[in-house]
């Protein structure tokens, strides 16, 4: 042996892929979609059940997921602007969208 071993090279530390640039650009594409102006107080969902000839009307737990998609809200975004959620109901009424979206400020079609 010629006096010293040879320890093998360390590898280079990793730094983080993504810069801070970039997670700002992320952070101001989010906040931009973000950008509805609800008017006046937040609405209620109304349910309507109807048995043989009776037809009744409820004010519901909240507005189910498929509303807030036609809407074209995720549910993040409908919690932020403190709209209640009912996850477990599967219909979608059309009178609550329309509610969703005169709150929004979205022309209401349909």
């Amino acid at each position: 042996m010629s006096g010293e071993e040879q320890k093998p090279k360390r590898k280079p530390a990793r730094r983080a892929t993504k810069s801070t640039k970039t997670r700002a650009a992320k952070e101001k594409k989010l906040k931009q979609k973000f950008q509805y102006k609800p008017r006046g107080e937040a609405p209620t969902a109304l349910i309507i059940r109807r048995h043989h000839m009776l037809v009744k009307q409820r004010v519901g737990k909240g507005f189910s997921l498929g509303e807030l998609k036609a809407v074209g809200l995720s549910v993040e975004q409908a919690r932020r602007l403190k709209l209640k959620i009912d996850e477990r109901r599967a219909t979608a009424h059309p009178w609550n969208i329309n509610a969703l979206q005169q709150y929004l400020g979205l022309s209401a079609s349909g």
